[in-house]
């Protein structure tokens, strides 16, 4: 369990480094279906402490329970960018674990596949279509961030 937290930390903590750039207001659901909204200011922070992902708004601190949350989403200028780890529409990634190749369904023709380490460096990047093999058998074993047409999914390479 302590295991699936850390990596469900180091998943977030990336894909928030990823998308947060310049976002404001970050509405929180919980996997009871409820909403909290926090808008950050210019010195508002967001980041994780133990089992809790921590929002600080430049006031006032907020610590929500991960296991609590089913999807953040980060609004600005009344668009909103959903990072839903667990369901992504209809692009799927698979086989997950996997050994040497993974593959993305229903991607678009000519779709920029990027796979980023845990710490956020980019380590392979390519151009594919729908169901194409990509090579993954170079990465050392462990937990990557696969990016694909606006979508997050977290890759487990044995």
């Amino acid at each position: 369990m302590r295991n699936k937290i850390v990596i469900l930390f180091s998943t977030i903590a990336l894909l928030v480094a990823i998308q947060v750039k310049s976002q404001t207001t970050i509405v929180v659901q919980s996997i009871l279906g409820s909403t909290q909204t926090y808008s950050l200011s210019d010195n508002g922070k967001l980041y994780f402490a133990s089992t809790n992902l921590i929002i600080y708004d430049g006031t006032t601190q907020v610590s929500v329970p991960l296991n609590e949350i089913q999807k953040i989403y980060f609004a600005q200028n009344s668009s909103v960018e959903d990072l839903n780890i667990a369901s992504t529409q209809n692009i799927a990634l698979y086989p997950n674990p996997a050994n040497n190749v993974i593959r993305l369904k229903n991607l678009n023709s000519s779709t920029l596949v990027s796979i980023y380490s845990m710490e956020g460096r980019l380590v392979l990047s390519k151009e594919c279509a729908s169901d194409e093999s990509i090579d993954v058998s170079c990465l050392q074993k462990g937990f990557y961030v696969v990016r694909a047409s606006n979508k997050s999914f977290k890759l487990i390479k044995q």
